[in-house]
């Protein structure tokens, strides 16, 4: 004893110095790779989130300018500017300003450069006298035919930071006649800029091709002095450097000794860049807690895995020896039946084969029409049936008797010190109770051999061979009442489960036997029509009850599922000596005549004949008698509905002869 627990010990110490050595292992790898893995896949998606950000402002100002910028375009398209009238041109900008707020003022220039009609009234004068042919704003236009935008201002006298958007003005002809100069308010975009939600520490700066900032997140323009913004740090700072080149993309650098990740995006209509800068000490703040986070969990299932380990090393030896305690089990009992299994009887046999256990009885059984019920219901059906006959053998013997699952569907009972008369007491109580079962969905039925070893000369195996001789005899004189039993009780089964009657049945004989004589078949052939008119439909039983008696339409698969009944029916049948030779005519007596029918498509008179006279017969005795599902039909319109059907879905001919039988009744 005391070596056993030493040996387990030994077996758990091992054990933790191994999980101790896997867990350091797993702790280096997280050091070296995995923390600095998941450190830098966070601070990607950071820099591509502020490269989001950067793209989707640059193109919502990109939207803002572009709509301001379509409203000039089209205004410069009507007729009061492509015929030079400057007088209607005047009147279409005053009435445009009055009615947007995105403009401060609007000009007109002539092609020298000279302002000639604007919406600043009295302060136009000091404007005209003055050419502008040689400033950027007119030149690009003018010249070039492109819009320019730039020369941000703040005027405190208003409120606005506005800068210059200028058109060129074409006649109808083509020909430029001049520039179109509007002041636009850009108190929107640059509020737009500093509302824009952020994560603490983030800017944003939107600038200019001169590097002038026009909007920013963290400085109040509206605060600054009236005039031209001079708000200016291009010489210093490398991302407003890139924009003046036009350059956008995303980069790590330093300004003012502070390490940045910062992104820029370019407005493809002016060239002015946003900007969205972030400290690289903020990014990493997150990412760092994160790390210290998994390190503390790491850390902190590192001990109590080790706790529980040593906690539960115990219930580890308990599991194991209920796992061996199991495979026992399974060693000596059978798994579906609970009862002992051939390992376990034959070792019995050997123990208790001997002097002082005599008169040792042996009973071997046979359950019967396993086969059957398999191929009917299905092996669960089966292995159903398995379970209940192997409790009522287990409940009719002893307890010091030996019952086991000999094999498959045979079971067999050491009895010792029991004489043959004893036993077969007990053999005619367990017959008893299968008679019981007769109203059963599935009756029980065994087929039982006894043999006594009734001297110390007996070879026990002999006896054995005894019983089995005796249960086949059994099995070989009772075959056909077995047989007809179950087939009964399946008949009685299909007419509780299904719409099938006994009245039907009894029409349905009738009627098949008067188209037979009709036809002048043999009594034999008789016999067997009158057996099909019973059993055609048996395969049914093998059917959920649930879509036998559905009130309902059935669906595709439900009909799938019905459309299987013959070929059950014809397992049935294929199984008994009795009945098998009707198995094909239950096969077939859904076939149609132009080969449509179920289940093998067959045609014409490659469809046994009495498999056609019940289709017939079966289709118009439902017809002419009500059902839950439907209504019943008077003769005639029956009569009426097989004429059409005739060729089609029944033998003509069969139908002709059958309905001389109808009207002549």
């Amino acid at each position: 004893m005391v070596r056993k627990n030493s040996f387990r010990l030994n077996w758990m110490g091992k054990l933790i110095i191994l999980y101790v050595l896997v867990m350091g292992i797993l702790l280096m790898i997280q050091i070296h790779y995995i923390i600095p893995y998941i450190r830098n896949r966070e601070l990607e998606t950071k820099k591509v989130y502020q490269e989001e950000i950067a793209d989707n402002l640059s193109r919502e100002l990109e939207d803002d300018l572009a709509r301001i910028e379509g409203r000039l375009l089209k205004m410069i398209t009507q007729p009061e500017f492509l015929n030079n009238d400057i007088e209607k041109q005047t009147k279409t900008i005053t009435w445009l300003k009055d009615v947007s707020n995105a403009f401060s003022d609007i000009f007109i220039m002539d092609s020298e450069g000279y302002y000639i009609a604007g919406t600043a009234g009295d302060d136009l004068s000091k404007y005209q006298t003055i050419s502008y042919s040689d400033q950027l704003f007119f030149s690009i236009p003018f010249v070039q035919g492109k819009t320019c935008c730039g020369y941000p201002e703040y005027r405190s006298s208003a409120g606005h930071i506005i800068c210059s958007l200028n058109i060129p003005i074409q006649s109808d002809t083509g020909e430029r006649t001049g520039v179109l100069s509007s002041l636009v308010i850009l108190n929107d975009l640059v509020s737009r800029v500093k509302d824009y939600e952020l994560t603490e520490g983030t800017i944003i700066t939107l600038v200019d091709t001169e590097g002038t900032v026009i909007a920013s997140s963290n400085i109040d323009l509206f605060s600054l002095e009236d005039g031209p913004l001079s708000l200016n740090y291009s010489k210093h700072h490398p991302c407003v450097q890139n924009v003046m080149e036009g350059k956008g993309g995303a980069y790590e650098h330093a300004y003012n000794g502070i390490p940045y990740f910062s992104c820029s995006s370019i407005l493809e209509s002016n060239g002015w860049g946003v900007i969205v800068e972030t400290p690289m000490d903020i990014m990493m703040a997150e990412i760092n807690t994160m790390s210290k986070i998994l390190w503390m969990i790491n850390i902190i299932l590192f001990i109590f895995a080790l706790f529980f380990l040593i906690v539960f090393s115990r219930q580890i030896d308990r599991d194991r020896e209920k796992a061996e305690e199991n495979l026992k089990h399974l060693s000596l009992y059978d798994s579906l039946t609970g009862l002992y299994n051939r390992y376990y009887f034959e070792e019995e046999l050997k123990r208790l084969d001997t002097a002082r256990q005599i008169p040792i009885s042996i009973a071997m059984g046979d359950l019967n029409s396993l086969k059957l019920v398999n191929d009917t219901f299905g092996h669960e059906k089966g292995d159903m049936l398995l379970k209940r006959i192997a409790g009522l053998i287990k409940d009719s013997f002893r307890s010091e008797d030996i019952v086991a699952r000999w094999g498959g569907d045979e079971f067999s009972v050491i009895l010792p010190r029991t004489s043959k008369i004893t036993t077969e007491e007990i053999i005619s109580r367990i017959r008893e109770k299968c008679r019981n079962t007769n109203k059963d969905e599935i009756p029980l039925s065994i087929s039982i051999g006894v043999a006594t070893k009734e001297s110390p000369d007996q070879d026990i195996h002999t006896v054995i061979g005894e019983a089995e001789d005796n249960m086949y005899r059994n099995k070989l004189l009772e075959k056909d009442s077995i047989t007809h039993s179950l087939i009964s009780s399946l008949e009685t089964s299909l007419f509780e489960k299904s719409h099938e009657t006994r009245e039907h049945t009894d029409n349905l004989n009738e009627l098949v036997l008067k188209l037979g004589r009709k036809l002048k078949l043999s009594e034999s052939g008789l016999d067997e029509l009158s057996l099909l008119s019973r059993l055609h439909n048996i395969g049914k039983v093998a059917i959920p009850e649930k879509i036998l008696q559905k009130k309902g339409k059935l669906t595709m698969r439900d009909w799938d599922t019905i459309k299987k009944h013959p070929v059950i029916g014809s397992n049935i049948c294929s199984s008994s000596p009795l009945l098998s030779h009707i198995a094909n005519a239950v096969l077939c007596h859904h076939e149609w005549w132009d080969g449509s029918g179920y289940p093998k498509g067959l045609k014409g008179n490659k469809i046994p004949m009495i498999s056609r006279v019940i289709a017939i017969v079966d289709a118009y005795d439902a017809m002419i008698h009500e059902r839950s599902y439907k209504k019943k039909m008077t003769i005639e319109e029956a009569v009426q509905e097989l004429k059409v059907c005739a060729g089609t879905q029944f033998d003509p001919g069969l139908v002709e002869t059958f309905i001389d039988i109808i009207e002549n009744k």
